[in-house]
């Protein structure tokens, strides 16, 4: 069995390129079986273009005047996502409200492209944003974007606001069995004032940092579930170097974060995380306080204040230019699930 023809119904604005590299696997099928499975690969790919709302499949035998007598005909019955989308949502969590508000533009030259602009309003952070994203074609783990951004917010920890405002393009792709992050911009971190009578005063209560960043985050994560994985490990290595084309501010920065899970009797699952960070200035350029690591809180090390851990002044935390932290966590059933373990409780003992 061979394909000969592959059609599409539904399509408007998505450019014929664009889905030629999507199902040309379906023109490799040899036999029924692999017309089936290499059809379905592709619908999935093109579902995760994000610009379509449904892929349907039809396999039917060739028809026409060029017909053969082992040819098949695949169509592609496709609903494009419109041009314009939004959502709007609320957020209660780690002691902070926001409320969100999301605008995207989908497919706008028929290459899977999208604008989206991003407008968050919390308690005790204000942020919004513009991005640019364009998958390359073929390949849509492999994506370029640009971003523009502002964000302001209080650290009441440090007694201090903060308005970081910049500019970056980023370049995502997997390797292997790790996916990496490379960006490059620039932005300004300035306007920090103190909430109250704190650590800084006089001349400190305003100024600013101006930097030129290039950094790399790589992710392997071997997981079956990103929020509570039951097995495997995941490794997260972030680097990133400032300052090296000018600005006031000037370092090497690198954390890291790892975790391995195992699965135990009784659905339980026992986890052990290990992270760690270490933050270098080049020359003399003083380090900024925003660059700093902190520890602390709900996302870190539990059962502290927010970012709680490290030198202080006055009451103000200052972070640190190196830490490493550790945890043991247990987690188990509720043990009200019908037909499952019985225990009900979980224990996550934490060392630093």
């Amino acid at each position: 069995m061979i394909v000969q023809h592959v059609h599409f119904n539904g399509l408007g604005r998505t450019r014929d390129d664009v889905i030629m590299y999507e199902i040309g696997g379906v023109f490799k099928a040899r036999n029924l079986i692999e017309v089936m499975r290499k059809s379905h690969e592709a619908s999935e790919k093109l579902l995760h273009l994000g610009i379509f709302r449904q892929v349907d499949i039809l396999i039917h035998t060739c028809q026409g005047d060029d017909m053969l007598n082992n040819g098949l005909d695949v169509t592609f019955e496709v609903t494009e996502l419109r041009r314009l989308m939004g959502s709007h949502n609320t957020i209660v969590g780690n002691n902070e409200g926001s409320m969100e508000l999301s605008l995207k533009l989908l497919n706008l030259l028929g290459c899977s492209e999208k604008v989206v602009f991003e407008f968050s309003y919390g308690t005790k952070e204000t942020s919004y944003g513009l991005s640019f994203f364009k998958p390359q074609p073929g390949n849509f783990k492999r994506n370029f974007s640009v971003n523009m951004y502002k964000v302001t917010g209080q650290f009441p920890w440090s007694s201090l606001w903060e308005a970081d405002r910049g500019m970056s393009t980023e370049y995502s792709f997997p390797m292997w069995k790790s996916s990496h992050n490379h960006q490059v911009g620039g932005h300004v971190v300035g306007a920090w004032l103190p909430l109250q009578d704190g650590i800084f005063h006089g001349a400190e209560r305003m100024w600013a940092f101006a930097n030129f960043v290039l950094s790399h985050a790589m992710v392997i994560d071997s997981g079956k579930s990103f929020i509570l994985p039951t097995r495997g490990a995941l490794l997260k290595v972030n680097q990133e170097l400032a300052g090296y084309t000018g600005g006031n501010v000037s370092f090497l920065k690198e954390d890291f974060e790892l975790q391995l899970n195992k699965q135990l009797m009784l659905d339980s699952v026992f986890s052990a995380s290990l992270w760690g960070g270490m933050l270098l200035p080049i020359g003399e350029k003083p380090l900024s306080i925003a660059d700093r690591f902190y520890l602390g809180g709900p996302i870190s090390i539990r059962g502290l204040s927010m970012h709680s851990i490290g030198p202080q002044r006055e009451g103000d935390y200052l972070g640190g230019e190196g830490y490493w932290a550790g945890g043991l966590h247990l987690y188990t059933p509720l043990h009200f699930r019908p037909g499952q373990a019985v225990l009900g409780s979980s224990s996550e003992p934490t060392f630093s």
